[in-house]
């Protein structure tokens, strides 16, 4: 088993898509294939932002949708000239996460721009634009700006997955972009095999570490992200009073997770209910590795951080979080330690920024965890 560490990244010159296809009517397709229904108002909104030098938009979920597609409810594109452009960066992003490939793409190279966040002027009020088929929305950049961006070379060949480390504080984008907070996390997954297209199975937020999945096989991306049977454990950190009784919370948080929650739908009168197929404390030598290796060190400054094992089989890292609020312990850390069968102790992966590429025994065994059937 071949293992190295992430390269150090180097700062990248900002690539704009300027997008020749039609991300968004793909992701409908996309979203509608793999939650089994048609899409309802509110299952999708597209939300932009001008920064004054540009637009960013954020393609949101409703909360059953992003369930069911084991997808964060949120997900930002890159900046673009104007809000359609912003909307098609957003949908081509979320494409780029589920592992569905849209046709080609050609770059505007420009000058750094600013991010919503650092002008102080924040997300405006989000508006559902509908899901028509999509209008040409510009001319586009002048074609004296406009260069051909090097096609993948996606030559066929065997699915080759990479087990990857990621660690905490690096957003989990293939965008390029600085200012929506891209560029190292992409930098590094594209180190990885250079020359391929390759795709990140599901995603972790901002601030979570963990075990992803990379590869250069498209339909097997696709199995795994729309596997309901895929267990994901997660250890989550929670922060209580020095006074309470510790042994209570674990039970009684425990008993709550196995029991589950409904969780509010964000744009109408229904819930979502979410179980934990397991819920535990970390034994000990789980709790060494976590301080170690997860990074899940450290604890209130008054008070003491009780270390939680949360086994799901749907839904994105953000469920577990949601759940642990219901119980009345926010999550305060979280590290994604087990995709099915596959562990990052099993893989020898102890440093965050490391990856290695699984075996076949490996595939075969995430294919039965997972029940992904025979590889083709």
């Amino acid at each position: 088993m071949k293992r190295s560490a992430s390269p150090m990244l180097q700062s990248q010159q900002i690539a704009v898509p300027y997008v020749s296809h039609f991300p968004k009517e793909a992701l409908t397709h996309a979203a509608q294939a793999r939650s089994g229904r048609g899409l309802v108002k509110g299952d999708v909104v597209y939300t932009t932002v001008d920064t004054g030098s540009g637009y960013v938009a954020m393609c949101s979920f409703s909360a059953e949708l992003s369930i069911n597609m084991g997808i964060d409810q949120g997900v930002k594109g890159a900046v673009a000239e104007n809000p359609k452009a912003a909307e098609h960066n957003a949908a081509s992003a979320v494409l780029s996460v589920l592992g569905v490939e849209c046709g080609p793409k050609r770059t505007q190279t420009q000058a750094p721009i600013q991010s919503p966040w650092s002008t102080g002027k924040g997300w405006g009020k989000g508006k559902d634009k509908g899901w028509g088929k999509d209008q040409s929305w510009g001319k586009g950049p002048p074609s004296s700006a406009k260069t051909s961006a090097p096609k993948a070379k996606n030559a066929p060949g065997p699915c080759r997955v990479f087990a990857v480390f990621k660690p905490a504080g690096m957003l989990c984008t293939m965008s390029t972009d600085p200012s929506t907070g891209g560029g190292d996390f992409a930098a590094w997954i594209n180190s990885i095999l250079p020359g391929s297209r390759l795709s990140v199975i599901g995603g972790l937020d901002k601030n979570a570490s963990g075990l992803l999945l990379v590869t250069n096989d498209g339909p097997f991306a696709a199995s795994v992200t729309a596997s309901h049977g895929c267990e994901k454990e997660y250890w989550c950190g929670v922060d209580v009073a020095s006074d309470v009784d510790a042994y209570a919370v674990v039970a009684g948080t425990c008993a709550q997770l196995l029991g589950g929650f409904e969780l509010p739908h964000p744009t109408k009168p229904t819930k979502v209910m979410a179980c934990a197929k397991d819920a535990r404390q970390l034994l000990p030598e789980e709790e060494a590795a976590a301080m170690v290796h997860a990074g899940l060190e450290g604890a209130a400054t008054q008070g003491t951080r009780l270390l939680f094992s949360v086994t799901m089989d749907t839904g994105s890292g953000r469920v577990p979080k949601s759940m642990l609020q219901k119980a009345g312990v926010p999550c305060v850390t979280q590290h994604l330690e087990r995709i099915g069968s596959l562990r990052l102790a099993d893989l020898q992966l102890w440093q965050p920024g490391s990856h290695v590429e699984l075996s076949s025994d490996h595939l075969e065994q995430l294919r039965n965890s997972c029940s992904l059937g025979p590889a083709a």
